[in-house]
């Protein structure tokens, strides 16, 4: 495998200057270089305290480095949600505060196969094979605004409003299989015990933020699928403790539960370590930890904890399920974790 090349510009005591991986050459430093990033397999970390600072870093090496995954690395990437979203405006292709995500996304960085005919249309990185353009795209750019035109694609070059979604849908690896649509949906509250704020995802091409959730799966229960979509979509196993409404609009089928997390890091004193294990650390079972997701995929681009009075002063999706957010925060009731009598016979076709 090709080996890329990997920017670690580190200040503000970040213990990084110790750190490795062993698909990249790793050059480090303290202030941006004046040499040339290569183009293919390049990646950058951005560390430190000082957020504006970082902002900047992160602005300026994107201009000069198109094409390159730049990491944004800070302490607050799970409890600030506007710092989140400031550094993806500035160019960062991934937020975080967990040096295990970092060594995973780098995975996916360097196994990307560069031997193909596409170029992004994104970023402009070339060489792209199917497979790799079906693994890039969400990696460096789910918070990028959504293309439409043609699929990049030889072999299809059909026209769509959407690309990302048509990669997605269209072009899926061998032996995935595509999504089927059931019209039943599953959300969730999470709050977390220790603080009371709630978990909260990156949705994807710059929406804003929104609860976990989305779509329950043919044959699987309203309860399992709420679990798995907080799992994809904001890295957190969490434990159902209630419903909070249920709503029906024809074959359109949603239940909106209340959870907590199954572990709190914050009551388990689990805060990512500051020290920097090496690239070949075991690999442990991310939502056992209880961290939120930071590793941008198709789903989202990561999760992070905000306070209920936050819901004012960040972008939403939409605000009108949050409303329950703030029902929870003020106290409001949560109702058995059953399935209402009444809508019994509107999900006659699902397990609760």
């Amino acid at each position: 495998m090709e080996q890329g090349v990997l920017l670690v510009c580190h200040h503000d005591g970040e213990a990084l200057s110790s750190f490795s991986h062993p698909s990249f050459a790793v050059r480090h430093c303290t202030s941006l270089p004046t040499f040339n990033v290569p183009a293919s397999k390049s990646a950058c970390l951005l560390a430190g305290n000082a957020r504006d600072d970082l902002f900047q870093k992160t602005r300026e090496l994107r201009m000069f480095a198109p094409t390159s995954f730049i990491i944004f690395y800070h302490q607050d990437a799970t409890e600030d949600a506007m710092l989140r979203e400031e550094a993806f405006k500035c160019g960062a292709n991934m937020v975080t505060c967990y040096i295990l995500h970092v060594q995973e996304a780098l995975n996916r960085v360097a196994a990307q196969q560069l031997q193909g005919s596409i170029t992004c249309p994104w970023c402009g990185l070339q060489g792209l094979t199917p497979e790799s353009f079906y693994l890039h795209q969400p990696l460096y750019h789910i918070y990028h605004a959504n293309i439409d035109g043609y699929c990049p694609i030889k072999a299809c070059r059909a026209s769509t409003s959407n690309l990302a979604r048509h990669l997605h849908h269209r072009h899926l690896p061998p032996g995935q299989k595509p999504e089927e649509r059931t019209g039943v949906f599953a959300l969730v509250v999470v709050r977390r015990p220790s603080d009371g704020r709630f978990l909260l995802v990156q949705e994807f091409a710059g929406q804003g933020y929104w609860l976990p959730g989305g779509g329950v799966d043919k044959g699987e229960s309203l309860q399992d699928g709420a679990i798995r979509e907080a799992l994809e979509e904001a890295g957190v196993l969490v434990k159902l403790k209630g419903v909070l409404n249920v709503e029906v609009f024809g074959s359109w089928r949603r239940v909106i539960f209340y959870a907590e997390p199954a572990v709190d890091p914050q009551e388990q004193l689990l805060r990512p370590p500051q020290s920097t294990p090496s690239a070949n650390i075991k690999q442990v079972e991310m939502s056992s930890l209880g961290w939120p997701k930071t590793v941008p995929d198709f789903e989202s681009a990561g999760a992070c904890y905000v306070d209920a009075a936050q819901l004012e002063s960040i972008p939403l999706r939409s605000a009108s399920e949050l409303r329950f957010v703030k029902h929870v925060a003020e106290g409001g009731q949560v109702e058995p974790l059953e399935l209402p009598y009444k809508y019994a016979s509107y999900f006659a076709d699902f397990m609760f």
